[in-house]
C-alpha cells in the first residue's frame, strides 16, 4: 500500500490547493498514474477517496468514528480542508 498511500496523499494535497475533481482526475490520467483496480481516474473516484475517513486512520462502526490500527495517510486537518462545505 505504500504506493497507494503516496497517491492518496497527493490527491488530498491537490484538492487542498483548490483543484477540482475533474482537474485532479485529468492530471492523474495524463500522468498514467495507476489506480488500485487498473481503471481510469474519474472525478467520482477522486471524490470517494477524499471522503473516505479510512485515510485518516479511522474506521466507521455503528455510526461512530473509531481510531483504527492502521496508520493515517493524511491528517485530520488536511481531510477537513478537503471536505469543507461551501
Amino acid at each position: 500500500m505504500p504506493d497507494e498511500a503516496v497517491m492518496v496523499e497527493r490527491i488530498f494535497r491537490l484538492a487542498a490547493d483548490g483543484r477540482s475533481l475533474p482537474s485532479i482526475a485529468k492530471t492523474l490520467r495524463d500522468e498514467n498514474a495507476p489506480t488500485r483496480n487498473g481503471g481510469a481516474w474519474r472525478p467520482s473516484t477522486i471524490r470517494g477517496k477524499l471522503r473516505n475517513r479510512f485515510y485518516t486512520g479511522c474506521v466507521e462502526f455503528d455510526g461512530n468514528l473509531i481510531r483504527a490500527r492502521h496508520d493515517a495517510v493524511v491528517s485530520d486537518i488536511l481531510f477537513g480542508r478537503c471536505n469543507r462545505q461551501p
